[in-house]
């Protein structure tokens, strides 16, 4: 009898061992690497958004400029127009 719960123990102990390795292994072979095509993920689409709102504030700034561009114009226009009628 008491071989026989030896037996029974050490195939536990070799049975724990066995699941113990399979849940290491999980983690590290299959758990871990889409945690990291996660994070990857996100980069990328983290860059994607910096870019966009590169972009956009360019785009913004551009537009800016050929406001000023345009005011400048017209208040040159105006200067010359009340200049003209000056004379």
């Amino acid at each position: 009898m008491n071989n026989e719960n030896n037996g029974m123990q050490k195939r536990m102990l070799i049975m724990t061992l066995i699941v113990f390795v399979f849940f290491i292994a999980y983690e590290f072979l299959v758990l871990k690497p889409k945690q990291e095509a996660r994070e990857a993920a996100a980069n990328v689409e983290l860059k994607k958004q910096q870019l966009a709102n590169d972009k956009i504030t360019d785009t913004i700034k551009d537009t800016a400029t050929q406001a000023i561009s345009a005011a400048e114009q017209a208040n040159e226009r105006i200067d010359n127009f009340v200049a003209s009628y000056k004379k």
